[in-house]
């Protein structure tokens, strides 16, 4: 897990240090596998993939136009459980938008589920949730979360969490 300030910005949200994760080394390897096949696959290979988890339909048209504009194909999963099928099925996902209240399981509990296994412990997780309550915020980012956005949320809100996670060019 990675060691995160605790500094609350005016929106209520709190910046993280930046992963790792590093969209330009990714897409030199890709331009290495670009140039040996057609400029038709180019395209999906550039992709980066984000996962939403949210039960409400609205919530998540607005992330996924968001997510599309700054270059990420999104899945979405209604439930926590769900989220966990998509990410068997999709290992490649990067980047995870989730929120605090589910059917199934809260936020909190998917992103201890998440952490737990070893093999996605690198995926960005940033919560997306109208939960305001300050302990609940710094319960998310103990439990690993990268980054917390408070509803109602702007694009430039979302645009400068990925660019402090490293998300984003």
């Amino acid at each position: 897990m990675s060691v995160w300030r605790g500094l609350l910005e005016v929106a209520g949200c709190v910046a993280m240090k930046p992963r790792t994760f590093s969209a330009q080394k990714k897409k030199s390897k890709k331009a290495r596998v670009r140039s040996d096949k057609t400029s038709e696959r180019s395209d999906w290979l550039d992709m980066r993939r984000a996962l939403i988890v949210d039960d409400l339909r609205a919530i998540c048209r607005i992330v996924r136009t968001v997510l599309a504009r700054f270059g990420y194909e999104v899945l979405e999963a209604p439930t926590g459980n769900q989220s966990f099928a998509v990410l068997d099925r999709q290992p490649d996902v990067c980047l995870i938008l989730v929120d605090w209240n589910l059917p199934d399981l809260n936020g909190l509990d998917f992103v201890k589920q998440l952490r737990a296994s070893p093999h996605r412990s690198q995926v960005v997780v940033m919560m997306v949730s109208s939960e305001t309550d300050v302990d609940q915020l710094f319960a998310a980012l103990h439990a690993g979360a990268n980054e917390y956005v408070v509803k109602p949320f702007t694009e430039q809100m979302v645009a400068r969490k990925l660019r402090v996670l490293g998300c984003m060019n």
